[in-house]
């Protein structure tokens, strides 16, 4: 499976959401894929090699959900009060299922759309 390229834009002081299906097989025998066994992480970054985390997302720290682990659904959602506290403006994420296999899903750019009224 290859990662899939989606950049992403953030505007501070709304909340961010972005739902996911996931899904496996072609044509006609396309299912969506059982999240089970599966830990969601997203990591934005300064660049790939950057080794500071800009934002991290992720079942424990309630930034992904997988209410439904047999739908294939992944929800990422920042609040408003978390993206009011982004300080950065630019960046790159990839999003991995880490399980008894890793998949690299996604990958792309972040822009952050600073709020202007304080």
């Amino acid at each position: 499976m290859s990662a899939g390229s989606f950049d992403l834009t953030i505007e501070q002081y709304t909340t961010f959401t972005l739902d996911l299906t996931i899904t496996e097989g072609e044509g006609d025998n396309v299912t969506p894929m059982d999240l089970t066994p599966y830990t969601p992480r997203l990591q934005v970054r300064e660049s790939a090699t950057a080794r500071e985390i800009l934002l991290a997302c992720n079942p424990e720290n309630g930034r992904i959900l997988v209410d439904q682990p047999t739908s294939g659904v992944i929800q990422i959602t920042l609040t408003a009060e978390e993206t009011s506290h982004l300080s950065w403006s630019e960046g790159v994420y990839d999003l991995l299922l880490v399980g008894p296999d890793t998949h690299r899903l996604l990958e792309g750019s972040v822009t952050v759309r600073p709020g202007v009224t304080r």
